[in-house]
C-alpha cells in the first residue's frame, strides 16, 4: 500500500529574523539588480540592433572566417542568458551562419554556460532568502520532492517555450542541487537545440541552396521533428518510472519530525 508523500511542514519562525534577513536581502537585491541591469543593457542600448535575428546572422555571417567567430556567439549566450533576454536568435544565428552540426554544437555549449552561469548567481546571491523564508525543514522537504520528482519535470521544461533564465533560476532558488541540475539541463537540451538549430538551417537552406538539398533539410527536419515528438513522452514516462521507484517513502528516522 503506498504511502502518500508528507506535507511540507510549517515554516516556523526564527529569532531575530529581522537581523539575520538583513544580509540574504542585500544580496537578493544585488541579484536582482545584476539581471534587471544585463536586461537593460541588452534592450535600450545599440545591443538590442544586434539581438535581432536577422542582424546576428549578418553579423556572424562577415565574422564566420575568424576563428574567434563560435567563441563571439557562445559569449553571446554567456551574456544574454541571465539576463533573462531570450536566445532563440542566438539559436537561429548559430543554425543559420555555421550548419546543423556545429551550430548545434555551439549553441549547446553556449546555452549550457550561460544555465550554469544563471544557476551558480542564483543560488550565490539568492538561495540565501529562500531558505530563511522557507526554513530549514520546510527546505529539506522540497529537496526530497526535487530529488524524487523534479529530473523528470526539468528535462521535460527543457522542450516548453518558457523563458531560459526563469527556469534556470527557479531550479536553482528551489533548491536542486547541481549535479542534478546540470544532468536534466543536458538532456533536455540536445534534443531541443539540435531541433531549432536544424530549422533555422533548414529555412536558411530554403532560400539559398539548390532544391533537391533544401528538399532533403525538409525532410530531415520533419523526420527529427517526428522522433522528439515520440522521444520526449517515451523519455519522461522512463525518468518518472525511475522517480517513482525511488521516491519511496522516507524511513521514520527521516520523518520523525514532519
Amino acid at each position: 500500500m503506498s504511502v502518500p508523500p508528507a506535507e511540507p511542514p510549517p515554516a516556523a519562525p526564527e529569532p531575530g529574523s529581522r537581523t539575520s534577513l538583513r544580509g540574504p536581502l542585500l544580496r537578493f537585491g544585488l541579484f536582482a539588480a545584476l539581471v534587471a541591469t544585463g536586461a537593460a543593457l541588452l534592450l535600450l542600448t545599440p545591443a538590442a540592433d544586434y539581438l535581432e535575428r536577422d542582424a546576428l546572422i549578418q553579423l556572424l555571417g562577415r565574422l564566420r572566417l575568424a576563428w574567434w567567430a563560435p567563441l563571439a556567439l557562445v559569449a553571446g549566450f554567456v551574456l544574454v542568458a541571465p539576463s533573462g533576454v531570450p536566445i532563440s536568435p542566438l539559436i537561429f544565428a548559430g543554425g543559420a551562419v555555421f550548419g546543423p552540426v556545429w551550430g548545434w554544437l555551439y549553441n549547446l555549449v553556449g546555452s549550457l554556460l550561460g544555465a550554469v552561469i544563471s544557476y551558480v548567481l542564483a543560488t550565490a546571491l539568492g538561495k540565501e532568502l529562500v531558505e530563511r523564508l522557507a526554513g530549514e525543514r520546510r527546505m529539506q522537504w522540497i529537496e526530497r520532492q526535487l530529488e524524487r520528482h523534479g529530473f523528470s519535470t526539468l528535462v521535460g521544461i527543457r522542450f516548453l517555450p518558457i523563458p531560459f533564465a526563469l527556469v534556470n533560476y527557479g531550479a536553482a532558488l528551489a533548491g536542486f542541487r547541481f549535479g542534478p541540475f546540470m544532468a536534466a539541463t543536458l538532456l533536455g537540451l540536445v534534443p531541443s537545440i539540435l531541433m531549432w538549430t536544424y530549422l533555422a538551417h533548414t529555412l536558411v537552406s530554403v532560400a539559398t541552396e539548390e532544391r533537391s538539398a533544401a528538399l532533403r533539410n525538409i525532410v530531415v527536419m520533419i523526420g527529427l521533428t517526428l522522433v522528439l515528438l515520440v522521444l520526449r513522452p517515451l523519455g519522461r514516462r522512463l525518468l518518472g518510472r525511475d522517480a517513482s521507484q525511488d521516491g519511496a517513502p522516507a524511513p521514520p528516522g527521516d520523518r520523525q519530525e514532519e
